[in-house]
């Protein structure tokens, strides 16, 4: 025997995407998460952003250069290594 279900399909919202405003929590200014940006953080499965674009591009630099120090500095203490067996 073959069970059917119903499948229901919802319409579409009635109460479109609006404008929000929300306050950095970095550096406290209010900002607009406009309609368009929360459907692409939506479709793209992001949560809201906690801090304004000034401030995320800080906070990205700040890893990027975290990130090539870390990466540099295995690279010179391998170096040093290979100088100190060349030594021995």
């Amino acid at each position: 025997m073959v069970s059917c279900e119903t499948v229901q399909i919802k319409p579409p919202s009635r109460n479109p995407i609006k404008d929000k405003m929300i306050a950095c929590v970095q550096c406290e200014t209010p900002f607009v998460f406009t309609a368009a940006e929360q459907k692409r953080f939506l479709n793209l499965g992001f949560g809201i952003p906690k801090r304004c674009a000034e401030c995320r591009k800080k906070k990205f630099k700040a890893i990027r250069i975290s990130e090539r120090r870390k990466h540099n500095g295995n690279k010179r203490q391998g170096w040093r290594k290979d100088r100190e067996l060349e030594g021995m």
